[in-house]
């Protein structure tokens, strides 16, 4: 049975990556193209299907169920690209970035990226999930156990093919709020990639954002948070660890793990069987996961 027509947008070192999901999601790819014109036949070539090299007409085709933009490149920052957008979601096209669009604050609330957002969605679902990461949801009902969680530390950091920095942050922050609602204040600081100097800033764009960064929050009744983010590593991981008054829970893309205050070890409750098997990646697993939900 074939799959969601889906087109990609990508750049060529994603195309195993995609190509992965893809096939775990069960997607099946009739279009592809790169934020790097010169590169969309190569990427279309090595997934086997057509050039799709205008990421607008590829929107505004009907030839596709879903677009997935695995990198964004410039779209977003154009005349017309937030009203492309919106007529597919209005057709019933599911759009997903693993890229910020718009990668800036400014950039929604002042252009047609805003328009309507009240009534229906106007921009790409990003993946990965943020509260709804398979490990999370599995968690609920040991959460409740902790007595009150007083403070948390949450790691979310992929490859730099799986996912930018932005979305990254994105994701780990609406992890955080469901957690623990609004934070009153948040200290940040961003490390570029590689050998970036220490005065190198991330710009003014989350958009196609790569290196780390660590967040402190604090919360008004004294609570606190922290977060990592960093798109450096080899591959996804999610690590959440909440600290209550009756005992401390990790969770993580293996299982579930309770502490009590005694030190008494729990055992861990395994990750449910389906997506997981021994062929593929954590990244796989948990966006093939992501687009079956949105899908």
């Amino acid at each position: 049975m074939a799959g969601r027509r889906t087109i990609v947008w990508l750049e060529p070192s994603q195309v195993g990556f995609v190509r992965a999901v893809a096939r775990a999601a069960g997607l099946e790819i009739v279009g592809a193209g790169s934020p790097n014109p010169p590169q969309s036949g190569a990427v279309s070539s090595a997934l086997g299907c057509p050039t799709a090299d205008d990421l607008r007409a590829a929107l505004a085709s009907g030839a596709c169920e879903c677009l997935w933009i695995a990198r964004a490149g410039d779209f977003g920052r154009g005349e017309g690209d937030a009203a492309a957008v919106g007529e597919a979601i209005d057709r019933g096209v599911k759009v997903l970035a693993s890229d910020p669009i718009p990668g800036n604050l400014l950039t929604y609330a002042s252009s047609a990226w805003s328009e309507g957002a009240s009534t229906r969605p106007t921009t790409p679902v990003l993946i990965p999930a943020g509260r709804d990461a398979r490990a999370l949801r599995e968690a609920h009902e040991p959460l409740a156990t902790l007595g009150g969680v007083r403070a948390g530390a949450f790691q979310v950091v992929s490859h730099r093919d799986q996912a930018t920095l932005g979305a990254l942050l994105f994701a780990g922050i609406d992890m955080l709020r469901a957690s623990f609602g609004d934070p009153e204040t948040v200290d940040a600081a961003y490390v570029g990639p590689g050998a970036a100097r220490p005065t190198d800033g991330p710009g003014e764009s989350l958009t196609g954002l790569s290196g780390s960064m660590t967040l402190n929050l604090r919360f008004a009744d004294g609570r606190a948070a922290a977060l990592l983010v960093s798109d450096q590593c080899g591959e996804w991981a999610l690590q959440a660890v909440f600290v209550g008054e009756a005992a401390r829970l990790t969770i993580d893309d293996r299982g579930i793990e309770w502490l009590d205050a005694r030190g008494r070890r729990y055992d861990p409750l395994a990750t449910p069987a389906g997506l997981d098997a021994p062929a593929l990646s954590a990244g796989v697993v948990e966006w093939a996961d992501a687009v079956g939900r949105i899908l």
